[in-house]
């Protein structure tokens, strides 16, 4: 199990500044805008049991379904979320 502190360490770390996170239950989703490669909208669910990543598309029902399940953790100031 990991916290919440270690997974977005291992986000910003591989990929950008987060820009919100949403507790879904056995995962926390992440939206951010990665400055290094200028992608915006990329999403990724981590998961609290083993820290491993898998991006999502938000238009996929089934992820729908689990985001509309999340409570917001973070956001970060001026976020486009």
């Amino acid at each position: 199990m990991i916290t919440l502190e270690h997974a977005i360490k291992l986000v910003e770390t591989a990929i950008g500044k987060v820009d919100s996170i949403l507790d879904c239950g056995d995962r926390w989703a992440f939206d951010f805008y990665d400055e290094k490669d200028k992608l915006g909208a990329v999403s990724i669910f981590v998961f609290k049991e083993n820290g491993k990543f898998e991006y999502f598309s938000c238009l996929m029902e089934e992820c729908q379904k689990i985001l509309k399940s999340g409570k917001l953790v973070f956001l970060s100031e001026g976020s486009t979320a």
